[in-house]
Formats: structure tokens, C-alpha cells, sequence
């Protein structure tokens, strides 16, 4: 029986939802936050490792693949190019999630970094 993360009422969670399961219930460790606000897109093994491994993770924690989740499409047509670019594909949507919570706690960091300590 597969078991996944699901949203209250017990439904595949969207894209937004997951984002805020992540953030709000504190899910990913403080080195992998670290590595993403100070790792750069592109540089460094243990940033491309981490990204790889954190998108695997949304993806089968969040059931991203299972043929019962209405919020992905599972087998889209490649573009022109032969790529396949539909933003609901699991891959590009946890894409999406992982950069999104990158933005998130490079901003949480600079706001932080920033604030004066009284």
C-alpha cells in the first residue's frame, strides 16, 4: 500500500501545499538549508547532489508519480525540442517546489542577516 503525505482532508497536496508542509513543519534539516542559501545554482557537488536528492524526495514522499494524484500528468508529449516541459510532469514540479524553497530561505537568511539584535 503506498503511503504519502496528503493534505487534512486526506487529498494529494498541490504545489503551494507542499511548499508549506515544508516550511511550516520545519521538514528539511539545517545543513540542507544552509547549503541552499550559500550554494549557487549549478556550483559545487554537494549543492547538485543535495538538489537531486531534496526533488526525489518531493516526489516520492509527496506521491508526485502515483497514477491517483489528479495534480500531476504523468506521461505529457515532449516538445519540439523532444523535452518534456509541461509543469505538471513530477520532475518539473518538484523543480519548481525546490526553487521556490530556495528563494524562501535565501530570504528568511537575508532578512535575518539584516535584523539588528537587541
Amino acid at each position: 500500500m503506498e503511503k504519502f503525505i496528503k493534505n487534512r482532508n486526506g487529498f494529494f497536496m498541490t504545489e503551494y501545499e507542499i511548499f508549506n508542509d515544508i516550511v511550516g513543519n520545519n521538514k528539511l534539516d539545517q545543513e540542507t538549508i544552509e547549503l541552499m542559501v550559500n550554494g549557487s545554482k549549478g556550483e559545487g557537488l554537494d549543492y547538485h547532489f543535495m538538489n537531486v536528492e531534496l526533488c526525489r524526495w518531493i516526489r516520492n514522499a509527496y506521491g508526485l508519480w502515483s497514477k491517483k494524484n489528479s495534480n500531476v500528468i504523468l506521461n505529457p508529449l515532449p516538445n519540439a525540442e523532444g523535452i518534456i516541459d509541461h509543469p505538471s510532469f513530477p520532475d518539473n514540479l518538484s523543480g519548481r517546489i525546490f526553487d521556490r524553497l530556495v528563494t524562501y530561505y535565501k530570504c528568511v537568511s537575508e532578512i535575518r542577516d539584516k535584523t539588528p539584535i537587541v
